[in-house]
């Protein structure tokens, strides 16, 4: 009898440390940890393109929003995404009549099927081409509309 305990209790100390080293393969096959935010500061242009902005319905979440002279500063959620050559900020052109005028832009992100990553991406525009000219009583201001901000964010960049 005690040479079936013997065996039995080998038996369960085999299976027991097999199945650590499984444990510890599993934990090797992580994905490396990468940067959690990819910052972009080449202040792309503004993409005019009525059909374009359109078709658009799907846009990215923006985390926050902010303005630095002519600068637009975009960051966003947490999203799959490698590179920040990816996204295009796109506006048809038109401005609503309003005190002070109104454009609509859009987030547009290009997907790559091949990355896995997530990211958080800090984007940089150059927004001088949104000014509304010809209008002597806004003394240079123009509201931009941004999908998920309600209030929009006021571009001034007064009489030039």
């Amino acid at each position: 009898m005690s040479l079936r305990c013997i065996c039995k209790t080998l038996v369960v100390i085999v299976c027991l440390l097999g199945s650590c080293k499984s444990t510890k393969q599993a934990a090797v096959k992580e994905v490396p940890a990468v940067e959690e935010e990819i910052t972009d500061l080449s202040f792309r242009k503004i993409i005019k393109d009525k059909e374009l902005f359109a078709a658009t319905t799907e846009t990215i979440a923006l985390d926050s929003a902010r303005l630095s002279n002519d600068t637009l500063h975009l960051y966003t959620k947490k999203l799959q995404a490698c590179d920040a050559d990816n996204f295009k900020l796109l506006w048809n052109g038109s401005m609503a009549k309003s005190l002070p005028p109104q454009a609509s832009l859009k987030l547009l992100f290009i997907n790559e099927p091949s990355c896995r990553e997530q990211h958080r991406f800090h984007l940089t525009y150059n927004i001088s081409s949104v000014r509304f000219k010809g209008d002597s009583v806004t003394k240079g201001a123009t509201l931009l509309k941004l999908p998920g901000f309600n209030s929009g964010l006021l571009y001034e960049f007064g009489e030039k």
